[in-house]
């Protein structure tokens, strides 16, 4: 018996061939589908994480900034406080007290909220990374 599209053959054969064809059709657009998808999933994550690496990159750079503006200010001062500090002249000791004070409360209250893990004194990250601070920190919190 001729089937549409000029198939000979038997109905229980054409219907056999239909359900593979169904088969593998189903077969193939699952695993398109999933290709599809998991490839949307992948480009979808690659943007994120390239705009999540750009705010990164964006806060760290103002860091970065924030940090020479501040050393731009405070290095000259601490030159200046450094010379009114040296030497045992009255006004010498009460601005080595005056700054010892201040850095102290300052330090605690850091410490307290938990924006440095010791003081900066006894502190090994700022001996490595800070030395020349460190080193004034030092001298100056001297009696």
């Amino acid at each position: 018996m001729a089937l549409d599209g000029g198939y000979y053959g038997s109905f229980e054969h054409a219907m056999a061939n239909l359900a593979t064809g169904r088969r593998q059709g189903e077969e193939d657009g699952y695993k398109k589908g999933f290709s599809d998808g998991y490839n949307k999933a992948l480009q979808e994550a690659n943007q994120r994480i390239a705009e999540l690496q750009a705010q990164y990159q964006a806060a760290l750079d103002h860091e970065v900034m924030m940090g020479n503006m501040l050393n731009t200010v405070f290095s000259p001062a601490k030159d200046v406080l450094r010379v009114l500090m040296q030497g045992d002249s009255e006004h010498a000791q009460q601005i080595r007290a005056m700054f010892r004070n201040g850095y102290r409360a300052k330090s605690q209250d850091s410490l307290n909220k938990g924006y440095i893990p010791a003081a900066l004194e006894h502190s090994d990250a700022a001996a490595k990374e800070m030395p020349m601070a460190r080193q004034f920190l030092l001298e100056a919190l001297q009696p």
